[in-house]
């Protein structure tokens, strides 16, 4: 069995047409539907049901998808491993991090590591918090930059930085006169908010939760510039970080100084990394001496 012909399949059952799969691996389609064929010979029975042109995979091939899966990404990580050991100076770096640092934090951090290895590669993946560690437990990612601390005591954390949060409102709000703000003033405030999954909202419930407030979350987003947006219609406030608010939006500081999101480096200490991974884990890890606030 070919490792090649377990990669047509994937692409074929994802596809479930033999002639768009050709086109985008580059094979001609009698070619590939041979491959099938083989691979199906080799498994003594039919993977997919074929309805006219279109291919779907069958009892059989659903089985046999998410096994084909790991087996072509278990040699896709081998040669990706061989290659760093062939040219230990260069090498791709898997990084997966929560959106909201892609704008600021992550390209500060490859900056200053491509400054003393120009040669890395990165593949980069902006994602919510939960996702982030999902990558790293299943190795799909190297390392990822995220908040706040997972809880995981089995993941290895390096911190970063630490975001100043403030509430965020409309000039046209009615608290757009202040200067400070106290967690208990937010009690009957309509807040928008991010999805639960998101690390920035599982900071502010715990900081409201520890003053003993119960916001009064209107709407979720996925995504900061939908919350700048609503915020600045004055749809309702929000907890956000200070950098940068849009026109129309002031960010009020609170009186304490407890309202911050940790930004960190999370990884598997337990799983071997390419050469490439370890020096960017090590980089950062001497970096810690620039900790600073934000």
């Amino acid at each position: 069995m070919r490792i090649s012909e377990l990669a047509w399949f994937i692409r074929v059952a994802e596809t479930e047409n033999v002639t768009q799969a050709s086109e985008e691996l580059h094979i001609s389609q009698p070619a590939l539907t041979r491959a099938l064929q083989r691979l199906e010979e080799e498994m003594g029975t039919e993977l997919f049901a074929r309805r006219k042109k279109r291919l779907s995979l069958n009892e059989s091939g659903e089985i046999l998808f998410p096994h084909a899966a790991r087996a072509v990404n278990e040699i896709d990580e081998a040669n990706a491993r061989i290659r760093a050991l062939q040219n230990p100076l260069g090498g791709a770096i898997s990084l997966t991090y929560v959106t909201s640092f892609g704008s600021w934090l992550v390209p500060q951090l490859l900056s200053e590591f491509q400054q003393s290895w120009p040669q890395s590669r990165f593949t980069l993946r902006g994602c919510a918090a939960d996702d982030v560690l999902a990558s790293i437990r299943s190795g799909e990612a190297d390392a990822g930059i995220m908040s706040p601390q997972p809880a995981d005591p089995s993941l290895e954390w390096i911190p970063l930085a630490y975001e100043r949060l403030g509430l965020a409102t409309s000039i046209d709000g009615d608290l757009s006169n202040r200067t400070t703000i106290t967690p208990s003033d937010l009690q009957t405030l309509p807040f928008v908010a991010s999805r639960r999954q998101f690390g920035l909202r599982q900071i502010t419930d715990s900081y409201l939760a520890r003053h003993g407030v119960v916001p009064n979350i209107i709407l979720e987003a996925t995504e900061l510039p939908t919350l700048w947006g609503l915020v600045q219609k004055n749809v309702g406030v929000a907890i956000l970080p200070f950098q940068e608010p849009p026109s129309g939006v002031k960010v009020i500081p609170f009186i304490d100084d407890d309202a911050v999101r940790p930004a960190g480096l999370v990884y598997d200490p337990q799983r071997r990394l390419p050469s490439s991974g370890d020096r960017f884990i090590s980089f950062i890890r001497s970096r810690k001496e620039a900790l600073h606030d934000v």
